[in-house]
């Protein structure tokens, strides 16, 4: 059955008849026996509330189990991180059944745990440890939900709270793979490892790469998995391509400094940052960071910015390279960016980039590697080589 378009974010674009009968038996069931035990002294109109409030919670607790919605979130990582941000059920929910003070500390960490939790998980879209990690951090919480809360009907709450927010719909449940026409278009969540894969293969001589990971290729994947989520979580774009079914490319683009978010991505980048300094060390993490401070200080407000572009080593040569350039250039004429700049640190690549209209800004020395920065205007015809 095809849902309407206001309920895609419950129940996915095509839901299962059967499934959305049973997730609406068990929110309504659930509501009814819980708060009808809870035995409650408030009045009529907060009863209705909490009801109303305490179904969504449960429902919610099935839905992202549904292939249907499992796979609407799957593919739109912004969604899922707006659905975690607007939860606020649980204290409203606690509000209403009860308001003492004395309660209302233990709903707050119980909440706070679960979008936390959320947010971690979140973070590990398209990774295989997703759900292991997922699996762990509900088990605390449900732990901590029961121990928290006073009453019996603010344990159920907690309990359902955590289950949907921090695992039911904060996990891709039917991970498979994606199928996509050959065209440039935006990474698919589920495809995280293999770009990723991509990346570390194709940066393996890079001097940054070899400057900040070695030759060891787990902190070459664990430097290009922070760098498209960073990407991610600042705004920007993660741009693919595949041909035959299999992806081959792989480009970063970020947003002209005065088109991105406020403070809250910045938090997020950092919880981000925590495990790549753990991967790659605090020396390497130094010089990445060194790196960054000198490329981006000669970047206007108005500027995108090509932070990365990989092709597969086995697909090289073939064109794909061009086409994530004009993809680039295309993005930040959309974003009314004045000019697209890029950094290389392969001095062969400089020659590339000038047959696609970009001039040198300046040569960097950064100890023993050299850093040639480049930019192009954008204009109309800035999709065209």
């Amino acid at each position: 059955m095809k849902a309407p378009a206001w309920l895609h974010d419950v129940l996915g674009e095509e839901p299962d008849g059967a499934e959305v009968t049973a997730l609406l038996a068990f929110a309504s069931v659930t509501a009814t026996i819980t708060l009808a035990l809870a035995q409650l002294s408030v009045p009529a109109w907060r009863i209705v509330v909490a009801w109303l409030v305490l179904a969504d919670i449960a429902a919610g607790c099935v839905a992202n189990f549904t292939r249907s919605t499992s796979d609407f979130y799957a593919t739109r990582p912004r969604n899922r991180w707006m659905f975690i941000a607007a939860h606020v059920h649980l204290p409203l929910f606690a509000w209403l059944v009860d308001g003492s003070a004395s309660s209302a500390w233990s709903v707050v960490i119980v909440w706070a745990f679960t979008i936390i939790a959320a947010s971690a998980v979140n973070l590990l879209a398209g990774r295989d440890k997703q759900v292991l990690v997922a699996g762990l951090l509900l088990s605390v919480g449900l732990v901590l939900a029961a121990a928290m809360p006073r009453s019996a009907v603010l344990r159920v709450a907690s309990v359902l709270f955590l289950t949907k927010v921090a695992f039911s719909f904060a996990v891709d449940h039917y991970r498979r793979p994606v199928a996509h026409d050959d065209s440039v278009r935006a990474l698919d969540a589920r495809e995280h490892d293999e770009a990723v894969s991509i990346v570390a293969r194709a940066f393996a001589a890079d001097p940054l790469f070899v400057t900040v990971c070695g030759d060891d290729p787990r902190r070459r994947a664990a430097l290009a998995s922070f760098l498209i989520d960073m990407t991610r979580l600042m705004g920007g774009s993660v741009r693919a391509r595949s041909s035959s079914g299999r992806l081959v490319a792989v480009s970063l683009v970020d947003r002209p400094a005065d088109a991105r978010g406020g403070a809250a991505r910045y938090v997020l980048v950092f919880a981000r940052f925590v495990p790549t300094l753990v991967s790659l060390g605090f020396s390497a993490v130094k010089r990445l960071n060194d790196y960054f401070v000198a490329t981006r200080a000669l970047v206007a407000d108005d500027s995108a910015y090509l932070t990365l572009l990989a092709v597969d080593p086995g697909a090289q040569g073939r064109g794909f390279g061009a086409a994530m350039i004009d993809d680039a250039l295309a993005l930040a004429r959309n974003e009314r960016a004045a000019s697209l700049m890029l950094d290389t640190e392969n001095e062969q690549n400089v020659t590339l980039y000038q047959r696609f209209g970009f001039v040198s800004v300046r040569d960097l020395s950064l100890g023993a590697m050299r850093v040639f920065v480049m930019t192009r205007t954008i204009d109309e015809r800035s999709s065209q080589r």
